[in-house]
């Protein structure tokens, strides 16, 4: 980050530009590293989460660059995902399998829908591989946080796009016709990359401890006081 800003973001020795996304990767980076060290609960569990959150990181600028998220990536995130529910657990017990039947279900349930959406709009909508991203991360957050997950997704998605829209339009009133980091210009109906919106809304939930229902009544009720 420090030599991209020395040398004003071009190579030393050809003078090429260094596109600012991957300035943007080193500044997520340093502070996914600084989050996880704050809120790991033991040094297995740093390791694992610091290993997840730059898998999920590289998913998100890969589906960004190509729409795609690649098959062994999320097999990654699995195994990641396996071994916290594994630390989570004191022992392997009857009754603690027993309270994960809510988690698997509420994991099921948002796959399930995912993959609908999928199904019913024949990809248009959203990619099978975001479906198979969602299934791992919803086993990790429970189930009120997996629903917590799934509409922080498409409020992130929402947010995003709107900015995004919003911000070309008035770039395109000063004569430019696109953002400079993104290959084409965007419309309403533009395809968009899903993963990152929802890798967003992981990060909401799981390290913030972010709940909708609670936010939504604290926004609605909060203020008189209900």
């Amino acid at each position: 980050m420090v030599s991209y800003l020395l040398q004003r973001g071009r190579c030393r020795h050809c003078g090429a530009t260094i596109p600012i996304r991957l300035l943007l990767v080193e500044i997520v980076t340093g502070a996914l590293f600084v989050l996880v060290c704050l809120l790991a609960t033991s040094a297995v569990a740093f390791g694992v989460e610091l290993m997840l959150s730059l898998t999920l990181l590289m998913i998100a600028m890969y589906d960004l660059r190509h729409f795609i998220i690649p098959n062994s990536l999320v097999v990654v995130v699995s195994v990641l995902v396996l071994g916290l529910v594994a630390l989570s657990l004191s022992k392997v017990s009857v009754v603690e399998i027993i309270a994960l039947w809510p988690t698997l279900l509420a994991t099921i349930g948002v796959f399930a829908f995912y993959a609908g959406l999928w199904l019913v709009s024949k990809g248009r909508w959203i990619g099978l591989g975001d479906a198979k991203l969602a299934a791992p991360l919803s086993l990790l957050l429970g189930p009120w946080g997996a629903f917590s997950f799934v509409v922080f997704s498409f409020w992130v998605g929402a947010i995003i796009s709107v900015a995004l829209l919003g911000l070309q339009r008035l770039l395109a009133k000063r004569g430019q016709k696109r953002l400079s980091f993104v290959s084409l210009p965007r419309t309403i109906k533009s395809e968009v990359p899903f993963a990152p919106f929802m890798i967003i809304a992981f990060v909401l939930v799981y390290w913030f401890n972010l709940d909708v229902l609670r936010l939504l009544g604290h926004l609605f009720y909060g203020s008189i006081g209900i």
